[in-house]
């Protein structure tokens, strides 16, 4: 099969490799659409924690049902040819953090793209128990989009969201814009975003949410003036960097959540004497539960924010052109989200 695959740092080649075999529990899909994620570029860029070179890239896709290798019951309703999508990481099952439900954070989690081969390729395998059916009649192209906004509804559901509040995300990127979709589906009451990007600035307020540039003079207080000097029911920090890391205590209210969804290579200064002033609890994140990723594709099915979601997606390069795209994703600044398209279906 064809598949992408990063060879070292900034080179990236297509070329034939074998079509994934299965083993026990696991299902084998032809791909279609798959979206180059942030720790797919890292990893091109040699700045990811982990470079596991050669690797095929890739966990963030939309496919067909080749074949299904399971004994189970809950499957027998797959059938090859079914549209279907996947969460993306094979983990242990066994240990007691799997057995409480935390297979998205196991110690001997294997992601796709990241660990093991992805799905920037005409094939890739997943988990048998980690498929879920798309809707006949459902934009395949936008269903692409699952896996990010699996991991924006995680976040809302690890903060313990509630219809009302109010929602500050610093980032905003694709996971940022993607936590402002979901809390607006959640009914928030005020969703701000903020950046330093002028596109992506643009690009939010397109979508209908408040933006600010934190460059701007006095941009903490004009953002606290917008919750009366109170602060923000819940924080949503996306960017990993060190303002991200100052602002998010600062602007929660007292008894506020925050959640850590930003990824840094290094380590930032926070102000712990906020969390016992102001009872604040901060919760980190990784990926996203199964639920979560199941309900993001219900969101992306229901059409009510095919508005937003539609514009997401703003370039795709055929899988040949694989190179060209991440090379895109790296250098220029004006764009969100770049898909590869399997042009053999």
């Amino acid at each position: 099969m064809r598949a992408a695959v990063t060879v070292g740092k900034y080179k990236l080649e297509v070329r034939d490799i074998g079509i994934p075999e299965l083993g026990p529990e696991e299902a084998l899909i032809k791909v279609k659409y798959t979206g180059i994620c942030g720790t797919d570029a890292h990893i091109y860029g040699g700045t990811f924690p982990l470079l596991n070179y050669p690797i095929v890239p890739g966990h963030e896709f939309v496919g067909t049902l080749v074949d299904i290798n399971t004994r189970s019951t809950q499957l027998k309703d797959f059938k090859p040819g079914d549209w279907v999508v996947a969460q993306p990481f094979f983990s242990c099952y066994v240990c007691d953090t799997c057995a409480e439900g935390g297979d998205n954070y196991c110690n001997d989690i294997n992601v796709l793209g990241v660990h093991v081969n992805g799905s920037m390729a005409e094939y890739v395998k997943v988990p048998a128990k980690k498929l879920v059916k798309v809707d006949e009649g459902a934009d395949i192209q936008l269903v692409a989009l699952t896996e990010p906004l699996g991991v924006g509804v995680h976040c809302l559901t690890k903060s313990g969201f509630k219809v009302g509040n109010s929602a500050f995300i610093i980032g905003g990127g694709v996971i940022g814009v993607m936590i402002a979709i979901a809390a607006r589906v959640a009914g928030a009451s005020k969703i701000i975003l903020c950046d330093i990007n002028e596109y992506r600035l643009d690009f939010v307020r397109s979508l209908g949410f408040e933006a600010m540039d934190t460059r701007e003079p006095d941009f903490f207080n004009r953002l606290m003036a917008h919750t009366d000097g109170k602060g923000f029911d819940s924080v949503f920090e996306a960017t990993g960097s060190a303002f991200g890391i100052k602002t998010m205590t600062a602007a929660a209210k007292r008894g506020g959540i925050i959640i850590q969804a930003g990824i840094s290579a290094e380590s930032h200064p926070l102000h712990v004497r906020s969390f016992s002033d102001k009872e604040i609890q901060i919760r980190g994140v990784r990926i996203h539960a199964f639920s979560d990723f199941k309900t993001a594709l219900n969101i992306l099915q229901s059409g009510k924010e095919t508005a937003a979601l539609s514009r997401v997606i703003t370039n795709v390069y055929p899988l040949e052109r694989a190179a060209d795209a991440m090379s895109f994703q790296v250098k220029d600044a004006n764009h969100f989200k770049v898909i590869v398209e399997n042009e053999s279906f």
